[in-house]
């Protein structure tokens, strides 16, 4: 690798540091609530304390608009993978 190179590959690596990982959480109907909110309530407190955005979270579901959890509370979700 050249120096040229490598020294690309560092920003372009430096670049993808300051951008969020996004998570997708696909939703089958009836899925535990207490799962979805402990995986999310992680990634939102992980934010809160770096006072950075490290983690951004959505919600994939069927064709539907919002899908019903376990315990009966409706979560908007998005039809397909968001871009």
């Amino acid at each position: 690798m050249t120096m040229q190179e490598h020294h690309s590959l560092e920003i372009e690596q430096s670049a993808n540091l300051n951008k969020p990982q996004k998570f997708v959480f696909c939703l089958l109907p009836s899925f535990s609530m207490l799962s979805l909110c402990s995986a999310v309530e992680t990634l939102r407190i992980a934010n809160t304390l770096t006072k950075q955005t490290l983690y951004e979270w959505s919600f994939m579901g069927d064709e539907t608009l919002e899908l019903g959890s376990s315990i009966g509370i409706l979560v908007p979700v998005e039809p397909s993978l968001p871009h």
